[in-house]
C-alpha cells in the first residue's frame, strides 16, 4: 500500500549535511498507530503533522540532532524527545488518565438557556494558521461564563464558522477541536475532555456541534476553546497572490502552499474580554502582546468566531 508521509524541509545550504529521521507514533497502552500527532521544534519555528497511520519523516541539518521536539495528541500526555531519539524508529505517547478524575454526576435540567452570537458589526476576516506554514499550531479563545448562570453552566451548543475561497474548493479538511482550563496564569491550561478531531464538510461555511453529552462544565474563571491546524497532505491547498512589501511589487503569481481550513474570524478592540492565546514553539501567547500595528490589522485583535449556547 502507497503510504503518505509529509516531509518537513528545513532551509539549510546546500552543503550542510542533513538526514533523514522517519518513524512512526504508537499508543503506550495498544501499541497502535496515533493518527496526525503534530511536531513542533521547541527552540525553532518548524513543525509537521504525522499522517494517517502515524508515520512521519523529517528532513534535518545534522547540527540540530539533539534539539527536542515536541509532539502532542489529544487524549495524551505531550512528549519532548530529542531529534536524536525520534531517529530511532518509534515514539510511544501515553493517554492522559487524569482526565477520568473529575466527572459530573446529575442531571442536565436546561431550565436556563442562553445564545451568545458572533459580533457581526466587526469585521470578518480569515485566519489560517498564522505563522506562514512553518509548523502546526493552535489557536484557543477564551469562553466567558454568562452573567445569567449562578451555578451550573455547561456548554450545550458550538458553531464553528470557516472562511470560504476559491482556492480551497473540493477540500474536506481535518482539524481538531480543544477544550483547556483557565490556568492561574490566564493561559490556556490541562485540557477539559471532549475533544475531538472533525472533518469540516466540502462547500460548507459552518459547522454545529451538540455537546451536551460532553458535560462540559463552564466554572467561573470560564474555559478556552482551541482550533488545532493538522499539516497533512488532505489539507493542502495552493494559493497564488502578489506580493508587495513597502508599497513595492516584490513578486508576481507567487505559489504557496497552505493548510485548510480557514476559519472564519472578526477583528475586535482590545477592550474585549475574550482573550486569545496561540500556540508557538515557546508555549502560549497572547496575541494582544504580538505586533498588530500593520494596517490590515489596524491594532485589532484576530479572533475566531463562535456561536455558544449554555444551559444549566
Amino acid at each position: 500500500m502507497r503510504i503518505f508521509i509529509l516531509l518537513l524541509l528545513l532551509s539549510v545550504s546546500a552543503v550542510a549535511q542533513t538526514s533523514l529521521i522517519k518513524g512512526r507514533v504508537l499508543s503506550m497502552d495498544t501499541k497502535k498507530p496515533l493518527p496526525y500527532v503534530n511536531m513542533v521544534l521547541t527552540s525553532r519555528s518548524l513543525g509537521a503533522s504525522a499522517n494517517k497511520d502515524g508515520f512521519y519523516a523529517l528532513q534535518v541539518p545534522d547540527s540540530i540532532m539533539n534539539e527536542k521536539i515536541r509532539l502532542t495528541y489529544l487524549g495524551f500526555q505531550p512528549k519532548e524527545v530529542t531529534l536524536n531519539s525520534l531517529a530511532k524508529g518509534l515514539v510511544y505517547l501515553s493517554p492522559k488518565t487524569e482526565e477520568l478524575s473529575e466527572v459530573f454526576v446529575g442531571k442536565i435540567q436546561r431550565n436556563t438557556r442562553y445564545t451568545q452570537k458572533p459580533d457581526w458589526s466587526l469585521q470578518t476576516i480569515g485566519i489560517g494558521n498564522l505563522n506562514g506554514g512553518l509548523y502546526p499550531s493552535v489557536l484557543a479563545r477564551k469562553i466567558e461564563k454568562p452573567e445569567k448562570f449562578q451555578d451550573i453552566c455547561f456548554l450545550e451548543e458550538l458553531t464553528i464558522y470557516f472562511y470560504q475561497t476559491s482556492d480551497q474548493k473540493g477540500n474536506a479538511p481535518k482539524f481538531r477541536l480543544h477544550f483547556y482550563e483557565v490556568a492561574e496564569n490566564g493561559q490556556p491550561g490541562d485540557e477539559i475532555p471532549g475533544g475531538k478531531l472533525l472533518t469540516k464538510a466540502s462547500g460548507k461555511s459552518r459547522m454545529r456541534l451538540d455537546l451536551l453529552k460532553e458535560n462540559i462544565r463552564i466554572p467561573k474563571e470560564g474555559i478556552f476553546i482551541g482550533l488545532e491546524h493538522l499539516f497533512i497532505k488532505e489539507n493542502q491547498f495552493s494559493e497564488v497572490k502578489d506580493y508587495i512589501i513597502n508599497d513595492s511589487l516584490v513578486a508576481t503569481n507567487y505559489k504557496t502552499t497552505k493548510y485548510a481550513p480557514i476559519y472564519l474570524g472578526v477583528l475586535q478592540p482590545r477592550f474585549y474580554d475574550n482573550a486569545i492565546y496561540y500556540y508557538e514553539p515557546g508555549g502560549w501567547v497572547r496575541i494582544e502582546n504580538w505586533d498588530l500595528s500593520a494596517k490590515f490589522f489596524g491594532n485589532k485583535i484576530p479572533s475566531p468566531v463562535f456561536k455558544l449556547k449554555f444551559t444549566d
